[in-house]
């Protein structure tokens, strides 16, 4: 595996939970594949994005150093797939994964090691395209308090990427900070993760760009919980335009609850259950 980036933890890309937000480990994978398609992409028109997945191993915490290693597999489940590893500095240990696709990419094999194949794989998610919602079906979730509107982007020239698609660290910055709307209209409030020293955390995403947005658009970001599975559940995400309501991104988390003393995934409150059993999709 060749390296293809080194950052650093800046205190400013903690939050709440005291560790890195996971839009900057996002944003650290986006200067990754920047880096790798510099160094090895056969000229002409950089190749576009169609997803990047990513799993979340350990927490990177504040002046943590990191390391980027990139492969490009030519064979099994991995083929033609950039392959990103986070590692920190010190221990080396794996902190998160990127499974990024491109459109037409091409470049020689670069073969991942066991341990990446492995940390890289698709768990919580199924591997592939976000899940979309229809627009008139998405709108009928909104009205049955299914699904809500979490967030808005107002767009700005450095949100984009070269092809005028918004940014994987952007769109996954507008998931985090609309997280707390959906958690709570899903039943597991603030009031109930104070009481209980408990945090939102997710650890595995998907994100894909599927149009282009310009600046000064008005972005909505519109959510619903998918389904459920023991102590994780699934959010839906849609990224749309109000001009015409065109998806402009899209996105899937898996979530789960963290007891910020032992860092460890507690269940889910009663709460919860009842919001499902009430807003079965």
């Amino acid at each position: 595996m060749i390296e293809i980036h080194r950052s650093f933890v800046n205190t400013w890309e903690c939050d709440e939970n005291r560790h890195m937000n996971v839009r900057f480990y996002l944003r650290r994978f986006e200067e990754g594949a920047a880096v790798f398609l510099a160094m090895r992409a056969n000229g002409g028109k950089r190749p576009a994005l169609r997803h990047r997945h990513v799993r979340y191993h350990r927490e990177l915490l504040e002046a943590e150093s990191t390391v980027t290693l990139a492969a490009f597999p030519q064979d099994g489940p991995l083929k033609g797939h950039l392959v990103q590893v986070l590692r920190e500095i010190s221990t080396g240990r794996i902190c998160a994964t990127s499974l990024d696709r491109f459109e037409g990419l091409e470049t020689e094999a670069i073969e991942a090691d066991d341990e990446a194949t492995e940390a890289v794989s698709p768990r919580g998610l199924a591997a592939g395209d976000c899940e979309a919602d229809d627009p008139a079906i998405l709108t009928g979730y909104m009205e049955t308090g299914a699904a809500l509107a979490i967030s808005y982007i107002v767009v700005k020239q450095d949100d984009l990427d070269a092809e005028g698609r918004p940014r994987t660290d952007r769109i996954v910055g507008c998931f985090s900070d609309g997280a707390s709307h959906i958690w709570e209209h899903a039943g597991i409030t603030t009031e109930w993760l104070n009481a209980h020293n408990n945090g939102r955390v997710s650890v595995e995403m998907k994100v894909q760009p599927v149009s282009t947005a310009s600046p000064g658009e008005v972005l909505q970001l519109v959510s619903r919980v998918g389904d459920h599975r023991g102590r994780t559940f699934r959010l839906v995400h849609t990224l749309r335009s109000l001009d015409d309501g065109r998806a402009v991104a899209r996105g899937e988390v898996c979530c789960l609850v963290m007891n910020l003393e032992s860092r460890r995934a507690v269940p889910l409150p009663e709460s919860f259950a009842a919001y499902m059993i009430g807003h079965s999709l």
